[in-house]
């Protein structure tokens, strides 16, 4: 019984993993274990934070998410 519920487990976490590792960005962004997205509004991202929400898309470097959800510098915000 108890190695059922280990593969089980396993298999649960292999999903996981593989749907993170396949998640596709849009162009200037990556996948990030962090809830929080950078956005003209908020460019450190310490108020748009998404409880429970890891491994999603987020802009590269200095670029924060405009209006339309497209990575821009900030300065065109």
């Amino acid at each position: 019984m108890a190695s059922k519920n280990l593969f089980v487990l396993f298999l649960i976490f292999a999903l996981f993993a593989t749907n993170v590792a396949g998640q596709e960005c849009p162009e200037n962004t990556e996948v990030v274990d962090f809830p929080c997205p950078r956005t003209c509004d908020d460019p450190y991202g310490e108020n748009t934070c998404i409880t429970g929400i890891q491994g999603r898309c987020h802009c590269k470097g200095a670029l924060v998410f405009n209006s339309d959800n497209v990575c821009v510098p900030i300065f065109e915000c």
